[in-house]
């Protein structure tokens, strides 16, 4: 007879050695604006998680009203369809790094990078008495990601030694 919390941690195991992907979690620390050329300059911290659940996509067409549309006795009306992407990620806190963990807590401000699509941050909750984060994240459409992309390079060198004669 397991508990439920022992039932969670090995339904989770199991997600992510079936389904877990490498994700990125990104931290906005500071934003400076350039009045004068009109950038944006941030600040990210990046936090790496080697094993997230991700969720099926979910697509809904949405409908965006102009106020001529809800204004009353108009003949023209505007208005526009679009395709919205809600995706669900379902991290285990154990995965996140100890920061996270013990001191910073994960808000609606963050945003997380997976398959080199941006999830604004739309819900964050915390499950089974932290043992679990589950985050809804709404796809960035025709919007500039951010990434950050770590460039790392290794080599293996071996060194060999001979020698002749007497001594």
């Amino acid at each position: 007879m397991y508990t439920i919390k022992a039932q969670m941690k090995r339904l989770l195991y199991r997600l992510k050695r079936q389904y877990g992907d490498l994700m990125y979690l990104y931290q906005v620390i500071s934003s400076s604006n350039n009045v004068k050329t009109g950038v944006i300059e941030m600040d990210y911290n990046v936090y790496k998680i080697k094993r997230g659940i991700p969720l099926p996509k979910q697509l809904s067409r949405k409908f965006a009203y102009d106020l001529t549309f809800l204004a009353a006795n108009k003949n023209f009306q505007y208005g526009a369809y679009y395709d919205m992407g809600i995706r669900d990620f379902i991290l285990e806190t154990k995965d996140l790094p100890r920061v996270i963990r013990n001191s910073v807590k994960v808000d609606l401000q963050w945003h997380l990078m997976y398959q080199h699509k941006r999830y604004n941050l739309k819900e964050v909750n915390s499950y089974a008495d932290g043992l679990a984060m589950y985050i809804v994240g709404n796809e960035t459409v025709q919007q500039l990601p951010f990434e950050w992309h770590n460039k790392e390079v290794s080599a293996q060198i071996e060194f060999f030694q001979e020698a002749e004669g007497t001594v």
